[in-house]
């Protein structure tokens, strides 16, 4: 080979857009690729150290990990869901729970992106436990941690959040040793018919709706006194606007109305297949960012759980309300008991765009893809390529 005494030049191109690139995917095989053209004499050492990193350019990022830390609230206990697809999950307590995790993990594969996903559970447990029980197996470093706390936060104070904010603090202080910018956050979980429709609770009597609304003011105070959490994600928040608008009968107990969904399973206490479905899009929507609905009516997992297709989309709308800013929790959180009045990202728009998720830290956050999609047809399907802007959100903390 002749030298032609030229040095060599790089030229950096951009990769094709292939098809629809939705919002969070890993971006496999998107990163730009330098090349380089022969324009100078031998290449220096120096040269082929550069062309090394090149190489390394190209290889796929590392997937983001996501633990979920709960109790059968987040296994899935008395439904399908607690051995659903165990496979696509690390139990690090080796039963081989699915669970809502799962759920969550079978989204992140139908949208092309790259999540690790690890849980680990117990039933009947606090947050308290799983830092005195189970640290030597959550002790490690994760990108995106969830903590489900004990159904009525304490088992011998029902409604008192005195404890759970000691053990969520304690935890979140171990995690962020491990990863400062973990993105850390509380899940709060579904008002309990059996304690609402039966006496001798602190609920009793009390509309379904209050249970969750007060889980969730609970959670938002204890966010928002320490930086080391981001928002609540809002599950209960997403059970209330199915009963609010109809679509899940509030009342088990008196029968299940024609046409409406029991979010409840056999106990009154736990949930049913739709019951952990809509937490999981819950949590899906939250932490990647990308719109429940654009999962569609035949989506995956609500297919293997036998769900109405019809009533996956309301669902995933629903899902989607529930993360809007103007969608309020309740009455204690939009009267100021709480600095977090809202329960979703700033920029999640009830458009139907997937936008970035502000949940993750911003150096890690995943940007958005310019593609609309439809949520009135049966089909959710891509309607044309926009282009959106990238505003900063002051969501995540």
């Amino acid at each position: 080979m002749v030298d032609s005494g030229r040095t060599p030049r790089a030229v950096r191109t951009t990769p094709a857009k292939a098809g629809v690139q939705l919002p969070g995917a890993s971006r496999r095989g998107l990163t730009a690729v330098t090349s380089f053209v022969a324009t100078g004499p031998r290449p220096s050492p120096g040269w082929m150290l550069l062309l090394a990193a090149s190489f390394l350019a190209t290889t796929p990022a590392a997937a983001k990990t996501i633990l979920f830390v709960g109790n059968s609230f987040t296994f899935g206990a008395g439904s399908p869901v607690q051995h659903y697809h165990p496979d696509r999950v690390t139990d690090l307590n080796k039963e081989g729970i699915g669970g809502v995790p799962a759920l969550f993990a079978t989204f992140a594969e139908e949208t092309k992106q790259d999540w690790k996903v690890s849980l680990e559970t117990s039933p009947g447990k606090d947050l308290a436990w799983h830092l005195a029980e189970k640290r030597q197996l959550i002790d490690r470093k994760w990108d995106v941690v969830l903590l489900q706390g004990f159904s009525t936060l304490d088992a011998a104070r029902p409604g008192d959040p005195t404890n759970h904010a000691a053990a969520a603090r304690a935890l979140a202080a171990m995690l962020k040793v491990r990863n400062k910018a973990a993105s850390i956050h509380l899940t709060s979980t579904w008002s309990r018919a059996d304690l609402t429709y039966r006496p001798g609770s602190r609920w009793s009597g009390q509309p379904i709706t209050r249970m969750a609304d007060d889980l969730y003011a609970a959670n938002a105070q204890i966010s928002a006194a320490d930086p080391m959490f981001g928002r609540p994600i809002p599950v209960g928040a997403a059970w209330n606007i199915a009963i609010r608008n109809g679509i899940a009968d509030g009342n088990p107990f008196d029968g299940i109305a024609y046409g409406k969904v029991d979010l409840w399973t056999y106990d009154q206490y736990h949930a049913s297949s739709a019951g952990y479905y809509l937490s999981a899009l819950t949590i899906f929507g939250a932490v990647t960012g990308i719109d429940p609905r654009t999962l569609g009516p035949r989506e995956e997992a609500a297919e293997h759980l036998g769900l109405d297709p019809l009533v996956t989309q309301q669902l995933q709308r629903i899902a989607a309300e529930a993360l809007q800013p103007s969608s309020v929790v309740a009455s204690s959180v939009a009267a100021g008991r709480s600095n977090h009045a809202s329960t979703s990202p700033d920029n999640f728009r009830v458009s139907g765009r997937p936008l970035r998720s502000t949940f993750l830290p911003s150096a890690t956050r995943i940007q958005p893809s310019g593609i609309e999609y439809s949520s009135t047809s049966f089909r959710s399907a891509p309607l044309k390529r926009i282009p959106m802007p990238r505003s900063s959100s002051a969501w995540s903390k």
